[in-house]
């Protein structure tokens, strides 16, 4: 069966869009905290700033001495800005995974209509996003929601 020119865009923007939402559920369970404010950026609506645990290369959490919370934290921040999704990131020197992307701004998706994060509990992120795109005969659009509860809430 010969798949029409907008069965083929709503699958490359149902790939997109799940890809993305993946990445931004996968960086919410591996946070500490969901931070209010950090460099400039509200949580609220339609941004979102996790607060993540510093990793060393061995994957261990970086500690001071026994007893003390985490040392030092990577921040990421998702924002939507002019019909893109933005995924800044700062991070702590010693942070193996993120160090290299630190003061990064990427854009995640492209042609985002709406953007939504909504916190249904104090640990809880539910991320809805509308991508669409325009063929020769119409507009598609694809929505797509997920959840994400954090998982190193001290």
């Amino acid at each position: 069966m010969v798949q029409s020119k907008s069965d083929l865009v709503k699958a490359q923007l149902q790939t997109e869009g799940k890809s993305t939402i993946d990445g931004i559920i996968k960086n919410i369970k591996f946070a500490s905290n969901i931070e209010t404010s950090y460099g400039g950026y509200t949580t609220d609506s339609t941004n979102l700033v996790l607060k993540v645990p510093v990793i060393d290369t061995s994957e261990n959490f970086l500690y001071n001495p026994p007893g003390s919370s985490i040392k030092d934290y990577d921040y990421i921040i998702y924002h939507l800005e002019n019909k893109n999704l933005h995924k800044i990131i700062s991070s702590a020197n010693l942070d193996s995974r993120l160090y290299a992307q630190n003061g990064t701004d990427n854009i995640l998706l492209s042609n985002v209509k709406s953007l939504s994060f909504t916190y249904p509990g104090v640990s809880m992120v539910t991320v809805n996003v509308t991508i669409d795109n325009t063929t020769q005969k119409e507009l598609i659009e694809v929505n797509l929601t997920a959840n994400g509860r954090l998982r190193n809430v001290q």
